[in-house]
């Protein structure tokens, strides 16, 4: 039953963090589509999404 919870708290934590990075990245969108920077937007993007798909909760459950 342990390692259900350590996956439970770890697709939770990144859907937490995920949402955190996507909700930052949304208000910076508009900033740099004003202002014409789309490789800035582009590359911020990849960051977001990585957010999303690598195992943040198994930092927070280790150290």
């Amino acid at each position: 039953m342990r390692w259900m919870t350590i996956l439970f708290y770890n697709v939770i934590l990144n859907a937490v963090s995920g949402t955190l990075i996507f909700g930052v990245w949304s208000i910076c969108k508009r900033i740099w589509e004003k202002k014409g920077q789309y490789d800035v937007l582009y590359n911020c993007l990849k960051v977001v999404l990585a957010a999303f798909l690598l195992p943040i909760g198994w930092l927070y459950l280790f150290f």
